[in-house]
């Protein structure tokens, strides 16, 4: 009896020390995550974009809403344009987590663009978010497969922030799933199809949010934000068309993109656009929402886009 009361508490000193040495490694990871985007963000600023973006993709990668396989297409597609003397764009990451797995995981955070002018000629800053999904390299470097974003006011910004810096994070490590990346962007994929079949797409997303969720195009922090805008500014008869989905090794953490059809209010006219989501695995074996991003086509030329978008991530499937 002694004997076994002695391995029952080494054993739970045991799992404590484990689930500490995870929560530690986990920090760690994130953080790693985070300064990548601050090297990143420094690249961009002293190079411009086209340095710093074809510096930090992983081969394939997903960004300025087109699908790169290689870094060679990337330098070939993407224009190479001189900076614009006095205008930088900075960004800093605010939140983020890692897949159970260790090399996978997603940062988002706040934009700003200075030195831009109105069409009167008078200063003017622009700011927004920020949302980068990064995979380890197996020399142990970070790579983003995923980058999106997206304009907001300062208002709306420094709201977002301040109510992800109030809220705790969740220090409990992801659910792992057993089945792996295969089987997990399979559910996601279904997962995205079964969204875009339901004739009451606001409330089915809202119930499919995590209690953190993160809408970029709402500029709403936390389900229950989400719920109250989505419901001020229903999308009505929406759907979407999942192009592609990656998951972790470990099955627990995962991204989808596709395109988006609906209207963004029940009066205005049909539109269509993109869509990038974040999807995180819950203890009960589920999938929701983390972050999405959602973009509207404006014109016919962002609309065009969106066709040449659908024809690029079909080669991922293959």
């Amino acid at each position: 009896m002694h004997r076994r009361v002695i391995f029952i508490v080494f054993a739970i000193a045991s799992l404590g020390a484990v689930t500490a040495r995870c929560t530690d490694d986990r920090a760690a990871l994130i953080e790693a995550m985070k300064q990548t985007e601050r090297d990143f963000c420094a690249l961009v600023v002293k190079e411009g974009g086209y340095v710093g973006f074809t510096t930090f993709m992983a081969e394939p990668s997903v960004f300025s809403g087109d699908v790169f396989p290689d870094r060679a297409t990337a330098r070939a597609k993407l224009p190479n344009r001189p900076r614009r003397p006095g205008v930088a764009t900075y960004w800093e990451p605010v939140f983020g987590d890692i897949a159970r797995s260790g090399d996978f995981g997603y940062i988002w955070g706040s934009s700003w663009v200075t030195g831009l002018t109105t069409p009167e000629g008078q200063p003017r800053n622009a700011e927004g978010f920020t949302f980068t999904v990064w995979r380890q390299q197996a020399d142990g470097t970070w790579k983003f497969v995923l980058d999106a974003g997206g304009p907001s006011t300062p208002d709306a910004v420094a709201a977002v922030v301040a109510a992800a810096k109030s809220a705790p994070m969740d220090d409990a490590l992801l659910a792992p799933d057993a089945r792996g990346a295969a089987a997990g962007a399979r559910e996601l994929l279904a997962l995205d199809e079964s969204l875009g079949r339901t004739s009451e797409f606001s409330e089915a997303f809202i119930a499919a949010a995590a209690s953190d969720a993160f809408s970029l195009d709402l500029a709403a922090y936390g389900q229950p934000q989400v719920a109250t805008v989505l419901r001020a500014q229903p999308r009505t008869g929406a759907s979407r068309e999942p192009l592609h989905a990656e998951v972790a090794s470990s099955g627990d953490l995962g991204y989808s993109f596709g395109l988006w059809h609906g209207r963004t209010a029940p009066n205005s006219a049909p539109a269509e656009g993109a869509y990038f989501t974040m999807w995180k695995r819950q203890r009960d074996g589920s999938w929701r929402w983390v972050i999405d991003n959602t973009f509207v086509a404006t014109d016919g030329l962002l609309a065009a886009k969106l066709a040449r978008f659908r024809t690029a991530a079909a080669a991922l499937r293959r």
